[in-house]
């Protein structure tokens, strides 16, 4: 049984072959519940679209956590927190 702290951060591009962290950059595990891993903290182009999801993760005090990290990691660049899909938090606003 895995302990409810648990944390999992993959990059995108990172261990192809693992499943964890495939389910950590949003593809498919089949042996996972996508509800496993309800936050995610997403960077994002300039063009609106998620460039890498730098962590999936099931407790909310470590997703905030690691976005105020990704957010002091990525200056300027628009970092968000979901929780399925609800934004919780994004370091850039839209104008």
């Amino acid at each position: 049984m895995r302990s409810a702290h648990q944390l999992r951060i993959a990059a995108a591009g990172s261990h192809a072959d693992d499943p964890q962290a495939a389910t950590a950059r949003g593809g498919e595990n089949k042996g996972q519940k996508s509800d496993e891993l309800p936050y995610l903290v997403e960077l994002w182009q300039d063009g609106g679209a998620v460039e890498m999801t730098l962590g999936a993760l099931r407790v909310p005090s470590l997703a905030w956590s690691s976005y105020y990290a990704a957010v002091a990691a990525f200056p300027g660049r628009k970092v968000t927190l979901r929780h399925n899909a609800q934004v919780l938090a994004s370091s850039i606003f839209p104008k």
